[in-house]
């Protein structure tokens, strides 16, 4: 059956039973377009957080958009049911000055806070997937660097190419135990790794044998025959 929307005057095929369940939901027949404008709410000077709605917004589709101004004066478009359901509170301001600004040459520290974030986050929040290697075996960080200001002072800005790295894996993070690092010097610097101390000095087994000018598994067998320091020490015989 055909059948004439009375808001828009667009006439639809529509079968009996469609028309009857919009009567039924809606209390009177009209196309979806015109149903949808009609039960939704005019916002039209209402505030919702720091965002005030001055102007109903061009709609690329269904859903009604509102022309919004900050409290800050920047003007920004939004879904109606974004502004409702309390989903924006700002055009992003707030979400800006939450964001620690230790300047330093002109420069935000933003990827030093971001490596304190996830440091942090894989040491408390077992939701994190990496949880299991960090807080999940007990490792923690320390009281004074739950404040991003004391972590960024006793690190100092995190050089190109590099993140944090704990010199003892097993240790919390904490400035005696971390520095910045390299991604060859992490992947050295792990408990899959043979980690050996000798003379003040902590190195993995494939940086002792690079200094002694031999291979790995020569020097594995040196450990398992000799002495640590006649190990470490004594130079590879030249034929």
């Amino acid at each position: 059956m055909n059948i004439t929307c009375p808001s828009c005057s667009v006439s639809y095929e529509r079968t009996k039973k469609q028309v009857n369940q919009a009567i039924k939901r809606r209390g009177a027949w009209r196309c979806y377009k015109c149903s949808a404008g009609h039960n939704s709410l005019n916002l039209l000077g209402m505030k919702f957080n720091e965002l005030t709605v001055i102007a109903k917004a061009e709609n690329k589709t269904q859903k009604t958009r509102w022309l919004c101004k900050c409290s800050c004066g920047t003007e920004k478009v939004f879904y109606g049911n974004c502004l409702k359901r309390n989903l924006v509170k700002s055009c992003g301001c707030i979400k800006k000055e939450k964001l620690p600004k230790l300047q330093k040459e002109g420069k935000t520290r933003v990827r030093e806070y971001r490596i304190w974030q996830s440091m942090l986050s894989r040491c408390s929040n077992d939701k994190t997937i990496n949880y299991m290697n960090y807080g999940g075996r007990g490792i923690k960080v320390c009281e004074s660097w739950k404040f991003f200001k004391n972590f960024i002072t006793d690190m100092g800005p995190c050089p190109d190419g590099m993140s944090i790295d704990r010199i003892n894996v097993n240790g919390n993070y904490e400035p005696s135990n971390c520095r910045w690092a390299s991604r060859i010097q992490q992947a050295r610097n792990t408990r899959r790794n043979r980690v050996i101390e000798f003379n003040g000095q902590r190195k993995c087994l494939v940086e002792w044998a690079n200094d002694l000018g031999i291979d790995q598994a020569s020097l594995r067998e040196r450990l398992d025959k000799w002495p640590l320091e006649m190990a470490l020490t004594k130079e590879k015989r030249i034929r």
